[in-house]
């Protein structure tokens, strides 16, 4: 086998790699509403989530709150029937000047944090699943320039 052959084939091979890692899509639950209300020293939060396609074994099964003093403190869920559904956290003795919430899903962990500062619109702040990974993208142009150099004419 002469080189440009086994460098198309590799090339090819290592092309084929890299697709799956191109073409990640998940089910990652997302938090699309924090809202949050005073009942004494309690601060109540309202939390609206997004899950497609909860089943028995694929569920939202806890929502993580963190303080703005750096405290997190985990809620387990319970299993979900519906793919939109409210959550109620009550934080005892708490006033805090901004919160951040995620969920979980059994299947493909952790959302992204929403940022709820009082007085302010939620934020959504990193997180999920990429859909392109910077490792599968990188290899992908090499694979492509390999590709190019090995079938140029001389």
């Amino acid at each position: 086998m002469n080189v440009k052959r086994g460098i198309i084939v590799l090339s090819l091979v290592l092309l084929g790699l890299t697709l799956p890692l191109s073409f990640v899509y998940g089910n990652v639950p997302s938090v699309l509403e924090v809202e949050a209300t005073a009942d004494g020293d309690d601060m109540v939060l309202g939390l609206e989530v997004s899950h497609s396609s909860p089943s028995s074994g694929h569920y939202v099964d806890s929502v993580v709150v963190r303080g703005d003093d750096g405290n997190e403190v985990v809620y387990d869920q319970d299993p979900q029937s519906s793919t939109r559904f409210s959550v109620e956290i009550v934080l005892e003795d708490a006033s805090p000047t901004k919160v951040e919430v995620r969920v979980h899903c059994t299947s493909h962990g952790w959302s992204a944090w929403r940022v709820l500062g009082l007085g302010e619109e939620p934020e959504e702040k990193g997180g999920g699943i990429p859909g392109f990974p910077v490792e599968s993208v990188v290899l992908g142009l090499a694979v492509g320039l390999l590709l190019l150099w090995a079938t140029r004419k001389n």
